[in-house]
């Protein structure tokens, strides 16, 4: 009985510990990753000028995050030609014009799924990128390559979770 108690007791935190997805996290490149836990996602890449976003519905297998990204579209209609559908710069579809399409264009940023990663690999509290299915831990440059410049650092790929 006393065995039994204490294995219970010793494995139920690295269980109940493994199983805590949710989250907001981040990486050193400006993206942010938010996982709900009705199992929609967030991404968001924000830089200077620039703001990215992509979000839809994520799974787990094992330690693997797969991200089932969900593209938001807005209803473009003109005079004379039919209806058609462009991706939305918000996440509510609109119907919209096509000075108002013309002026999205404009604009730096909006969806773009592209820019993401759709696998992550889960270790502690980061999350991995993967290539080839395993998880991808090289760091990459900064915006200098001279290495007097603080650009000359190598980052890390990961996303941190926040606390």
């Amino acid at each position: 009985m006393r065995v039994t108690i204490i294995l219970i007791l010793t494995f139920f935190p690295l269980i109940a510990s493994g199983q805590n997805w949710t989250g907001k996290y981040q990486d050193y490149f400006g993206r942010t990753l938010i996982l709900n836990k009705d199992s929609t996602f967030r991404f968001d890449w924000r830089f200077d000028l620039i703001y990215e976003w992509a979000s839809g519905q994520w799974t787990v297998s094992g330690r693997t995050v797969n991200l089932n990204f969900i593209s938001v579209y807005d209803t473009l209609s003109r005079p004379h030609r039919p209806d058609s559908l462009v991706l939305s710069i918000d996440e509510k579809s609109n119907k919209v014009n096509a000075e108002e399409f013309g002026q999205s264009v404009l604009l730096s940023g909006g969806q773009y799924k592209d820019r993401f990663s759709d696998r992550l690999y889960k270790k502690g509290n980061r999350l991995f990128l993967t290539k080839n299915g395993r998880p991808y831990k090289s760091r990459h440059r900064g915006i200098w390559t001279q290495k007097k410049w603080w650009g000359y650092k190598r980052w890390p790929t990961f996303y941190k979770k926040e606390d």
